[in-house]
């Protein structure tokens, strides 16, 4: 779950997920979203085969997503990031250790849905 609050703790935005560390057959379960003012956020839940995760927006910028480990859940691992509410994000990517892509998950049409209703 990501939580964002303003700095005189309002909540702007929460979300997260619930079910199963991974979907069967991936190695990234990936969410966005915003509130109606603050950052957005992106949150993903990653193999641990996945040693780096890359945002790419929509204008071929490339921003490195932290990647954060949890004792109480060994078989994922989590990347989370705020970005500007008005950056246009094109994928999400995961990498292994030598820099390979093991997966690409496309937040295009989710990006321009949430600026069309915001």
């Amino acid at each position: 779950m990501i939580r964002i609050a303003s700095a005189d703790g309002r909540i702007l935005h929460e979300g997260g997920g619930g079910g199963p560390a991974l979907s069967p057959g991936s190695l990234m379960d990936v969410g966005s979203g915003g509130g109606d003012e603050g950052p957005y956020s992106l949150l993903a839940r990653v193999h641990p085969d996945i040693r780096r995760v890359e945002l790419a927006t929509a204008a071929g910028e490339a921003l490195d997503v932290p990647i954060y480990d949890s004792a109480d859940f060994p078989e994922v691992r989590f990347a989370a990031l705020l970005v500007p509410r008005d950056l246009y994000l094109g994928s999400v990517i995961g990498f292994d250790g030598n820099g390979k892509e093991l997966e690409r998950f496309d937040l295009a049409f989710h990006q321009r849905f949430w600026h069309e209703h915001r």
